[in-house]
């Protein structure tokens, strides 16, 4: 069973938990990492692009930053913003809700190792991303 810690830092939309848990245990299940542990952190979108020029040199806001730190069985932080998934999923007529699951798990499929830097690999990854995420929603009617 994997370590899952959610940890909130923003208020403007609500997390569920379940659905978090949910899509990390599907990703790391898919690649025979069930035991390894990984943290979800939520935040607004000024400490996201706080983040992301402090560690990727990029001076704007990104939806999801992922930190490998494969520390025995803990793969690393995937970091989200939560006012970007809001923005988006307005902009693409879905649930902030089914972005946000969209994101987390965008990025543990970095901590397990896909890539997007080339169109193949961001084919591959998109395509598990999304195969994962329909997963979720198919079992769940508010998505």
């Amino acid at each position: 069973m994997p370590k899952i810690e959610i940890v909130n830092r923003q208020s403007k939309f609500r997390i569920n938990r379940k659905d978090i848990i949910r899509a990390v245990e599907l990703v790391l299940g898919s690649v025979r990492r069930k035991s390894a542990g990984v943290n979800v952190v939520f935040i607004d979108n000024k400490t996201i692009k706080k983040l992301n020029r402090q560690f990727l040199r990029h001076d704007y806001i990104t939806d999801v930053i992922a930190f490998p730190f494969d520390d025995g069985g803990l793969l690393g932080d995937v970091v989200v913003s939560v006012e970007r998934a809001s923005d988006e999923a307005r902009r693409r007529g879905i649930t902030t809700r089914e972005e946000i699951l969209r994101y987390v798990v965008h990025g543990v499929l970095h901590l397990v190792g896909y890539r997007d830097k080339r169109p193949s690999d961001k084919k591959r990854m998109w395509a598990r991303q999304e195969e994962i995420v329909e997963k979720i929603k198919s079992k769940s009617a508010k998505l």
